[in-house]
């Protein structure tokens, strides 16, 4: 297990080196054909959505189109997907098919399809985005009854995937700065990329924050209306201390840029306000760790430097200052 957890946190920091120097849909090819040759598994599917349950993106792994053509007709004569029901009661946490179901007691329709896809093992999960309501579903098959997924497999999916949605935001966000224009280091920026109803699908941390800091913003987790018209209409809008700038990806698409002024992390270097972001929103040191190729003991002491340069005691101060006081008694519950 000590090797494995070894190759798992080398994947993980591959994940967001490669983020930055692949475009999007060759990135997803990649994390997904080298988780695969680490985990062994031989097909799966990866979607990401915004609430109640609208996708806004699909990745098919070693599986045709006509899979997922498959599987709708399926749905249609009635059939439950036991595993992505499962999934859907148990966020955050990794789910096996063949713990819930003997596969002799499957649907008969849903039995031949997975026999004509190969989809005789299979094991999923689905998470919500760190501070938003965001969701991931990555979905991993085994063609084989011979080779169930198991314990380990669980606890190495539940390390591995939200890193794998994470990355992929990286790149995204940075392919579609390039495609718009911005050419400047926004390493420290906020964006969101967002439908043409100001649905916000993908966002980085700095977003999450600045959102936050402002409720005039955001309004669950859509650009409120009323300034969602004013960027249409101008592609920039000022809410309080705040710019906001609109660029159009496509027509159904736009790319979101919050410009704060007043910046409670001014006095951190780039990394530390990385670092100061991911502590506010929860994440650990070993987490952190990962995500930045770094030592946990080497994040522990950028943190208590954090601390001494923002004058506060700790990491729930640092909580308490990144958000509104709407999240205050949230937070102390």
């Amino acid at each position: 297990m000590e090797n494995m957890q070894n190759q798992i946190e080398t994947l993980i920091a591959q994940l967001y080196s490669q983020a930055k120097l692949m475009s999007p849909p060759e990135f997803q090819a990649w994390a997904m054909t080298e988780t695969a040759e680490l985990l062994e598994f031989d097909s799966g599917f990866w979607t990401d959505g915004i609430p109640p349950l609208n996708f806004v993106s699909l990745y098919l792994f070693n599986q045709p189109y006509e899979m997922i053509e498959s599987y709708t007709r399926v749905l249609e004569t009635g059939a439950q997907d036991i595993l992505a029901a499962k999934t859907n009661e148990n966020l955050g946490q990794a789910v096996i098919l063949s713990e819930i179901v003997y596969p002799n007691l499957l649907d008969p329709n849903f039995k031949s399809h997975c026999l004509k896809y190969g989809i005789l093992q299979a094991i999923s999960l689905g998470f919500e985005r760190p501070g938003t309501q965001l969701f991931t579903y990555i979905t991993w098959y085994r063609n084989d009854l011979n080779r169930p997924f198991n314990h380990q497999d669980k606890l190495i999916k539940q390390m591995l995937d939200p890193h794998i949605r994470e990355s992929y935001e990286i790149c995204l966000l940075l392919h579609i700065q390039k495609e718009v224009g911005i050419t400047s280091d926004t390493s420290s920026h906020a964006f969101a990329i967002c439908n043409d109803t100001g649905n916000i699908i993908y966002c980085n941390n700095r977003f999450i924050l600045d959102a936050r800091l402002e409720n005039g913003i955001i309004n669950g987790f859509q650009v409120a209306p009323d300034t969602w018209k004013k960027l249409l209409s101008n592609e920039h809008a000022t809410i309080n201390i705040d710019e906001l700038h609109l660029y159009k990806i496509d027509d159904d698409h736009y790319l979101v840029e919050i410009r704060t002024e007043q910046n409670p992390l001014a006095v951190l270097t780039e990394r530390e306000q990385e670092i100061a972001i991911k502590l506010a929103l929860g994440d650990s040191y070993k987490k952190i760790a990962l995500a930045l190729a770094r030592s946990p003991s080497t994040i522990q002491n950028q943190a208590t430097s954090i601390y001494k340069k923002m004058n506060i005691s700790g990491k729930h101060e640092l909580t308490m200052l990144l958000q509104p006081t709407t999240q205050a008694k949230e937070l102390s519950d």
